[in-house]
């Protein structure tokens, strides 16, 4: 998953997708404006499991400026938001990945002390007592460290990707794994000589894991990092991929198929600068080759997550770039090569001046079948000033 970070000057934006009435039809991705009011709010993670939808982000608190993580279950009509663990209060708190494990809503993102030290957090919801959170002991990393992302995996037990290292220039990847005793830190590649982060994984056909790395001698640069755990034993190894990049190539989200298939989702641009450089990345590995997936859409700037809904279509979300303004994009792999936009309708609010505003999209999940698909991200002016305004906006009905 992957969050923009445009904290401060963004609010909630859910997307829920509303089910035709035949398995045939295509479903119908709508932006509702009368539910979920969050005050500055980024939404950056999902989790659609059976009959509940639970979504993560991270708002700025209006009394205090500090940052601090949103968590709440979605039922169709109301954001029912639960109260954080207690934290330092002189701590900013981001939330970047949530997952539901056995009981609990796991969430993973970091913490920034005034000083600028940033480590790993890892914080339980209950599912079944709405006043019960806590903030989990995690193992011992480096000087600087962050959590991106979290997927279950066996026996209600989950698995953690991000980064750590001395400081934010030089970093190995990070994995962590949950068991009875708590987390313990797994051995994982990393092949730069600068900095090598893991920003999704997914615990589907063995465990896979996607960031990217660097070398210290090409600055600007970046190539994209796939690793995968078969559980042979070898641990978790660097798999190739093709590297499609103009320079600074990332991948964000990544998926498995039913029939084993791995997608892998990112953006690609000649630094790790101007968003509006960057085009979208989106492959498949049909467990024989590579293939890079062609967008039909014009300016697709960036895939931020990729998810596989039971009737085997695979979903990317992001943004586009339109007239210099980013548009919420979701584009839909059905079996060829080519990727085919979904359509969704973003309803403009009359809110003055900004009647265009921007939208994207951080993370999406299908959710098994029967459930209604869910993606969320955030949503602001183009001129970035509408810090700590209040809109209402929904999760789209699919």
């Amino acid at each position: 998953m992957s969050c923009s970070t445009k904290i401060g000057c963004v609010l909630a934006l859910a997307l829920t997708a509303t089910m035709p009435g035949t398995a045939a039809a295509e479903p119908t991705w709508q932006l509702d404006t009368k539910h979920l009011s969050v005050d500055s709010t980024e939404l950056s993670a999902v989790d659609v499991v059976a009959s509940q939808t639970w979504v993560g982000g991270t708002k700025v608190n209006a009394q205090t400026g500090r940052i601090e993580p949103v968590v709440g279950l979605w039922d169709g009509t109301v954001l029912d938001r639960k109260p954080n663990p207690d934290t330092d209060p002189a701590l900013d708190v981001r939330l970047s990945d949530l997952a539901v494990v056995g009981d609990d809503v796991l969430s993973v993102g970091d913490t920034t002390s005034p000083t600028g030290v940033t480590q790993p957090v890892i914080s339980r919801y209950s599912r079944t007592q709405p006043e019960d959170s806590a903030v989990l002991p995690g193992p011992t990393v480096d000087a600087y460290g962050t959590l991106n992302a979290i997927t279950p995996g066996a026996t209600d037990r989950a698995l953690v990707v991000g980064v750590t290292g001395p400081n934010p220039a030089s970093t190995r990847t990070l994995i962590l794994e949950q068991d009875q005793s708590g987390w313990h830190r797994i051995p994982s590649a990393s092949p730069g000589t600068g900095t090598n982060q893991l920003n999704a994984v997914t615990a589907a056909h063995g465990r896979w894991a996607a960031g990217h790395y660097t070398w210290q001698d090409e600055p600007g640069r970046a190539h994209p990092l796939l690793l995968h755990d078969t559980g042979s034993g070898a641990g978790w190894t660097q798999v190739s991929v093709p590297d499609p990049g103009l320079g600074f190539t990332e991948l964000t989200g990544i998926a498995v198929d039913g029939n084993g298939d791995v997608f892998v989702a990112g953006w690609t641009g000649p630094t790790n600068g101007d968003p509006e450089d960057r085009t979208a990345v989106a492959m498949r590995w049909n467990q024989h080759k590579w293939e890079v997936l062609n967008l039909e859409s014009d300016g697709v700037t960036q895939f931020n997550d990729v998810t596989v809904a039971p009737d085997g279509r695979v979903l990317f979300a992001g943004y586009a770039t339109v007239d210099s303004v980013e548009v919420a994009n979701l584009e839909e792999w059905v079996g060829r090569q080519d990727l085919i936009p979904v359509a969704i309708v973003l309803p403009t609010p009359d809110i003055g001046v900004f009647s265009y505003p921007a939208t994207g999209i951080n993370a999406i999940d299908a959710g098994p079948a029967g459930a209604a698909p869910c993606a969320v991200g955030w949503i602001r002016p183009p001129a970035q000033s509408l810090t700590g305004a209040t809109l209402s906006w929904a999760p789209i009905e699919y």
